[in-house]
């Protein structure tokens, strides 16, 4: 078959099915699909999926992946230069001097500020809590970067601030200035981002496990305020079996005693009341965790240490937290 039957062939096959085949017109059509994402989407292979709906949608012939790989290089890179030069107009000198300072050698030659900022302490735990606020208060010394990247697609944030990530000092030197700043501000900002969840999460997980201790000392204290309940209904019920059994006054109140002083005495049994007096379950449900918060030696951030609190302590704890003193 000639080049030119195929060439006839080609055209009655459009003809029939309807396909737009004006290659200017084509190119027309997937530039306007790219340049109406490429702000908000940042993988070049989403892009090309846009441009190939978009042309299917209006029944053109699709060009070579080639050229529509071309096509997105180069308006994501108007797009970068566009937003590299939006933030670097938002920069005032004094933070562009303090952003171009991270990127400075120290007078070893080895290490910069840049090398900081890249390396996140270890796991937020209770032992590194004081390294990860020192680096969230570093990182928010730099300046609110936030205002910067102002109707930046995150998207686009996170791509410069992985890319920023990736690289060494050397390596930002070899950047324009547009670019080299807007990827220390989005690196800032991602890093920013994380301590503040990073902390977030640890206390989380610390007031969790409070919880959880809560929990398991207000079963501990229903579990001893139901036995002192119990002995006191077992003494009620000594005494009402007593006065059925008693001939006289006399007689009932010898059984009386002699019932106090087998349960422990009228002085213990007085005690057990006022204990199970004071407080009603409800009420110790709602003071319980500011209670263990005001047992703890330190704050709901701070390491439990020293001797685990005795019952009565508890107890004050929780009148405390309800404006109440053990015994009125």
């Amino acid at each position: 078959m000639t080049p030119r039957t195929l060439y006839k062939y080609h055209t009655a096959i459009r003809t029939h099915l309807k396909i737009n085949g004006d290659i200017k017109q084509i190119r027309h059509i997937a530039l306007k699909a790219i340049s109406e994402v490429v702000l908000v989407m940042d993988d070049p292979a989403d892009l090309i999926n846009v441009a190939i709906e978009t042309l299917v949608k209006e029944n053109c012939e699709l060009p070579a992946f080639s050229t529509l790989d071309l096509l997105v290089r180069r308006l994501r890179n108007l797009a970068h230069q566009r937003i590299f030069q939006t933030v670097l107009s938002r920069l005032t000198e004094a933070e562009q001097a303090l952003l171009e300072k991270l990127i400075e050698t120290n007078r070893t030659g080895y290490f910069t500020e840049f090398n900081r900022l890249r390396e996140a302490p270890k796991s937020a735990t209770l032992t590194h809590l004081e390294d990860w606020t020192a680096r969230l208060t570093w990182l928010l010394s730099l300046g609110n970067m936030a205002r910067l990247l102002e109707d930046l697609a995150p998207a686009k944030i996170t791509h410069f601030a992985a890319e920023a990530r990736a690289l060494h000092a050397d390596d930002l030197r070899d950047f324009t200035l547009p670019k080299r700043l807007t990827l220390l501000v989005c690196l800032i900002h991602q890093e920013t981002i994380s301590s503040r969840d990073e902390i977030a999460d640890m206390f989380l997980k610390r007031m969790s496990k409070l919880h959880d201790r809560a929990r398991e000392e207000l079963e501990r204290l229903r579990a001893s305020e139901r036995k002192i309940t119990e002995h006191l209904v077992e003494v009620l019920a000594d005494l009402l079996q007593t006065t059925t059994e008693a001939e006289d006054d006399a007689k009932f109140g010898s059984l009386v005693r002699e019932v106090f002083q087998r349960e422990g005495g009228i002085s213990a049994l007085q005690e057990q009341c006022e204990q199970a007096g004071q407080r009603s379950p409800w009420q110790s449900v709602s003071a319980l965790p500011l209670a263990l918060l005001r047992q703890s030696p330190q704050s709901a951030l701070s390491r439990p240490q020293g001797p685990r609190h005795s019952r009565n302590d508890s107890r004050s704890g929780i009148d405390e937290c309800h404006g109440v003193h053990p015994g009125t």
